[in-house]
C-alpha cells in the first residue's frame, strides 16, 4: 500500500479503514460501461427494495440485458438480488450516491464533497492523520483552519508535503501547472509507472490530503478518469491564470527612464554633481532645486510631455531626487549649499544592483504619507509581483483589476461558506486602496529598483526587473 507519512503535518495511513472495499469498488466504476451507468442511477433513484421488473419498464431492456450490471453491484455489496426483487444496502447506497457524482459532467468535487469523504473514516481516526486537537467541536472546520483556509496557508501545507521522491505533492502540483488544470489517469499511470490498484490508492491519498480528486469524463467509448484540484483551489487557480496581465509589445512602449536602475543612476548622477558643482542647487521656498540649466544634462531622455498623468513630470522627477537624496541620508546642507554625506559617497561606491537594493532597504525609503500604510500592506504588494517575474510589460490597471492583495484584515482572501458554496473570497478596491497601490508601484518600487516603468499612449505600463524577480518570484 502507498503511504503518506513523510509529512510533519498529516501521516494518513489508509489501513486505518476498509480502505480495500473503496479500492475495490474504485476499480469497478473505472471499468463501467454506459449501461452500468443507466442501472446504477435506476438503483439509486428507487426504494431500497424492488421489483426487478420495475428496472426492466424504466430503462426499456430485457432482464437478461440486466444481469451483467446486478452481477457487478451484487460482487461489491451494493444489493442482493432475491428472486425478484432487489434488495439495496442502505450504507452503500450513500456511498455510490457521492461516487456517482463524479461521472455528471458538472462535477465540482468541492468542500461539501470533501466532508462527505472524510465521514467514510472512523471519526477518531482523523485527529490521528491530521494532527488537529481532538477536543474539536468541529473537526471539518478545523481541518478548514489549518490546511485550507487562505491560499497562503495553502501554500505553505503543500511545502511541507514536498519530499523528493513522493509521487502524492508531485502529481497535485503537476495538475496544478496544466493547461486545462486536470491530467488524464493514464498519464499519470505511464509516468510513476502505477498499476490500476496503486493508481486508485495515489487518488485516495490525493484526496485525503486535501489536494486533488478523481473525476470522470464522457468520451466516445465510455468514460476516462481524471485529477482534478478541489473546486475552491481550482477557481482560485483559475483566477489567477486569467487575471494574469497580458503583455504588451515593447516596441510601442517608451521607458520612463532608460534602464531598470534608471532612478538609481539618476540619483547617481546628482550626487555626484551636487560634489562637483554645488552652486547648481538652489535652496528656495523650503525646497532644494536643481538649476533647470543643469538638470536636462543630469536626468537624460526624460519623456517630456508624457500622457500618463500618474506619473512624476520633469519638474516633479528631479525635485524627488533631491528629496530622496536628503531623505536617505545621502547629501546634507552645509552652510548654503548642498554637500555629500560619508553616506553618500559609500553609495556611490557601489554597484548599480547594490545602490538599488540599498535604496529599497533604507529605513527611511517609505511611501509618502498614506493612512493605510503598513509594512505588511508592502509586503502584500510586493509578493503579488512574483506571478510577472516572467512576464514582459504589462498594464498598471490590468495589473489592479487581477490583483488579490488584501489591504485590510477583513478583505484578505479567506476559504469562505457563501449561501451553498464555498469560495475564497477576492478582495475588492476601494479608491484608496488602489491609489495606495499605485503609488507603491510607480513610486517606492519603481525607485527601488523592483519594476521598471513605461508609458503606452496614456496608460502606464511596466514590468518586473531582475532584482524584483529574485526577490519575489518564490511568492508567487
Amino acid at each position: 500500500m502507498i503511504e503518506l507519512q513523510t509529512s510533519r503535518k498529516n501521516k494518513i495511513n489508509l489501513s486505518d479503514y476498509n480502505y480495500e472495499d473503496d479500492i475495490k469498488t474504485r476499480l469497478m466504476l473505472a471499468s463501467f460501461t454506459e449501461t452500468d451507468l443507466e442501472v446504477l442511477e435506476e438503483i439509486l433513484y428507487n426504494p431500497l427494495e424492488f421489483p426487478i421488473e420495475d428496472l426492466q419498464q424504466s430503462l426499456s431492456v430485457k432482464e437478461s440485458d440486466l444481469i451483467p450490471s446486478l452481477e457487478k453491484f451484487e460482487e461489491i455489496g451494493l444489493l442482493e438480488r432475491s428472486q425478484s426483487l432487489v434488495v439495496v444496502n442502505k450504507d452503500k447506497r450513500k456511498y455510490f450516491e457521492l461516487e456517482l457524482e463524479k461521472f455528471d459532467e458538472d462535477f465540482e468535487p468541492g468542500m461539501d464533497f470533501l466532508q462527505s469523504l472524510l465521514k467514510r473514516v472512523p471519526i477518531h481516526v482523523l485527529p490521528n492523520w491530521y494532527h488537529i486537537p481532538r477536543h474539536s467541536n468541529n473537526i471539518f472546520e478545523s481541518l478548514i483552519e489549518k490546511y485550507l483556509i487562505t491560499p497562503q496557508v495553502f501554500q505553505r501545507y503543500l511545502v511541507d508535503l514536498n519530499t523528493p521522491g513522493d509521487p502524492i505533492p508531485q502529481i497535485a502540483q503537476e495538475v496544478y501547472s496544466s493547461e486545462d488544470l486536470e491530467i488524464c489517469s493514464e498519464t499519470i499511470k505511464r509516468k510513476y509507472k502505477l498499476s490500476d490498484e496503486a493508481f486508485q490508492e495515489t487518488a485516495l491519498l490525493l484526496e485525503f490530503n486535501f489536494l486533488c480528486c478523481l473525476a470522470y469524463r464522457k468520451t466516445d467509448d465510455g468514460w476516462k478518469q481524471v485529477i482534478v484540484p478541489f473546486q475552491e483551489w481550482k477557481d482560485y487557480l483559475s483566477f489567477i491564470q486569467e487575471s494574469l496581465p497580458s503583455e504588451q509589445p515593447s516596441r510601442l512602449i517608451s521607458s520612463y527612464r532608460p534602464d531598470d536602475y534608471g532612478f538609481a543612476k539618476d540619483l547617481s548622477e546628482v550626487l555626484m554633481h551636487i560634489d562637483r558643482e554645488p552652486d547648481h542647487f538652489i535652496y528656495k521656498a523650503n525646497n532644494w532645486l536643481i538649476d533647470p540649466k543643469i538638470a536636462q544634462f543630469l536626468i537624460p531622455e526624460f519623456p517630456q510631455n508624457h500622457g500618463a498623468q500618474k506619473l512624476l513630470g520633469f519638474s516633479s522627477y528631479s525635485e524627488r531626487l533631491l528629496e530622496q537624496a536628503i531623505l536617505l541620508g545621502y547629501a546634507a546642507k552645509q552652510g548654503a549649499h548642498l554637500a555629500l554625506t560619508e553616506s553618500g559617497f559609500e553609495w556611490l561606491e557601489m554597484g548599480r544592483e547594490e545602490k538599488a537594493i540599498a535604496i529599497f532597504k533604507h529605513p527611511f525609503h517609505k511611501i509618502r504619507s498614506n493612512p493605510i500604510h503598513s509594512e505588511r500592506n508592502i509586503h502584500e504588494i510586493e509578493n503579488s509581483l512574483g506571478r510577472l517575474s516572467k512576464q514582459g510589460w504589462v498594464l498598471l490597471d490590468e495589473f489592479l483589476k487581477g490583483s488579490a492583495v488584501a489591504l485590510k484584515e477583513e478583505k484578505k482572501v479567506r476559504l469562505k461558506k457563501e449561501g451553498r458554496r464555498w469560495r475564497y473570497s477576492l478582495p475588492v478596491y476601494s479608491v484608496e486602496e488602489r491609489a495606495y497601490v499605485e503609488a507603491a508601484l510607480i513610486g517606492y518600487l519603481f525607485e527601488s529598483g523592483i519594476i521598471r516603468l513605461g508609458i503606452l499612449g496614456n496608460d502606464i505600463v511596466f514590468r518586473v526587473t531582475e532584482l524584483g524577480a529574485s526577490l519575489f518570484e518564490a511568492s508567487s
